[in-house]
């Protein structure tokens, strides 16, 4: 941007979620300006709602000439008057794909409200793409994708690792993965009757189960794979250091991401830059973006233990195929990459807009 003679400022919320308590520390020593907006909370069942408290202060003395706003919160509200009343162009960032909880008719009807005047949705991926498109007559033209991955640093040799998963199998063990916040919307309680199919599947095999990760459901999820704990080796991680992760994602066969709903799912892109295959579900957004079905991994129906067993079975009763699709997954990470350049595409969309005014 300032090689474009553009300047960018950030107005960041208070953190209301672990993930955005990193930004304090992310953004110290940014070569961009930024502040903490001022806001209040409610409490109760509106706790992680932030009501900012002088928006249009924050935006008048910043002067902008475009604002981008992420999501439809208050502040995107504040920001649609403010652009309405200023005639610059309002932008959004999203990557929901799916509205539904308290208030959802009017959650909608604010949508709806503010996409009338929005000049430019930059997306996620397809699957925001198509509900922004199906449900809000949004012109796909309007809409520009930045995919919501980010770059996986290790230093894993990721081939001796698929070597070691090859013996492995040889040896008939197979070794899943589940990395995620233990809770409902993740579909861990779709793993019990998963174990007990391929336990039954894969008789001859020794079958592991790694679980990494922690949340309100754990103690009620330790008890609903009591039943396999003789016939499965289940061990729980706990919270680890990300490169550790990464390093037991590498030594697994799979990654199981069972979700009943994710943004997005970075766990994926982390898997395939160790090489991993995945099985997900369909609730994933990042499906239509970065699973080449049975070439890097999975679309499966959890709700169907024995459709996946089978494919399981399947896949590892051939093990120089099970060798390609972890080398395809660990390409289909580099293809991503090597193609990718959002901040780029972000700058060339936000500079058109301003040449039209």
């Amino acid at each position: 941007m300032s090689e474009r003679n553009i300047h960018f400022h950030v107005i960041f919320q208070d953190a209301t979620t672990k993930r955005r308590s990193f930004w304090k520390n992310a953004s110290e020593g940014s070569d961009f300006s930024f502040e903490f907006s001022k806001t209040i909370n409610i409490g109760g069942y509106l706790k992680k709602l932030r009501i900012p408290l002088s928006p249009i202060h924050e935006f008048s003395k910043n002067a902008p000439d475009v604002i981008v706003a992420t999501g439809f919160n208050l502040h995107t509200i504040f920001a649609f008057f403010y652009t309405r009343n200023k005639n610059i162009p309002l932008m959004i960032w999203a990557g929901e794909r799916e509205i539904k909880g308290l208030c959802s008719y009017l959650r909608i009807l604010v949508r709806k409200w503010i996409l009338k005047r929005t000049r430019c949705i930059f997306t996620y991926g397809k699957a925001t793409q198509d509900f922004y498109s199906c449900n809000f007559d949004f012109p796909r033209e309007q809409m520009t994708t930045l995919l919501n991955v980010i770059p996986i640093r290790h230093e894993i040799d990721v081939p001796a690792k698929i070597g070691s998963k090859i013996k492995e199998l040889e040896k008939k063990a197979l070794r899943l993965i589940f990395v995620g916040d233990l809770r409902k919307l993740k579909g861990i309680y779709y793993i019990p009757d998963l174990l007990g199919k391929l336990a039954s599947t894969l008789p001859e095999h020794s079958i592991e189960l790694v679980i990494i990760g922690g949340g309100p459901e754990e103690k009620a999820f330790r008890n609903s794979l009591q039943a396999h704990n003789e016939s499965i080796t289940i061990r729980f991680l706990g919270k680890i250091p990300n490169n550790q992760v990464l390093d037991e994602i590498s030594r697994s066969h799979f990654l199981l991401f069972p979700t009943l709903g994710d943004t997005w799912g970075h766990v994926i892109t982390e898997a395939f830059s160790v090489g991993t295959p995945v099985l997900t579900s369909r609730f994933a957004g990042a499906v239509p973006d970065m699973i080449r079905e049975g070439e890097n991994g999975f679309v499966v129906d959890f709700e169907n233990p024995d459709q996946i067993a089978r494919t399981v079975s399947t896949v590892i009763s051939n093990i120089s195929e099970y060798e390609k699709i972890c080398k395809f997954a660990k390409q289909s990470y580099h293809d991503i990459f090597d193609s990718l350049d959002n901040a780029e595409t972000f700058v060339d969309v936000v500079t058109r807009e301003l040449s039209h005014d």
